[in-house]
């Protein structure tokens, strides 16, 4: 390491945590879709089975 340079091995690592951090945010994201996704359709359904019922 001359120059007090990072070495490649360090550089990796800190790579690698990065894309962990990101892995991590962008699955919960996909989760929160997903929640919200269900929800509308269950919205949905429901409002269509109150419509169902009136005359």
């Amino acid at each position: 390491m001359p120059g007090g340079d990072i070495s490649d091995l360090d550089k990796n690592r800190a790579l690698v945590a990065w894309l962990r951090y990101q892995l991590r945010h962008a699955e919960q994201r996909v989760r929160d879709l997903e929640h919200a996704e269900q929800a509308e359709r269950r919205r949905k359904q429901r409002a269509r089975a109150e419509q169902l019922w009136k005359i």
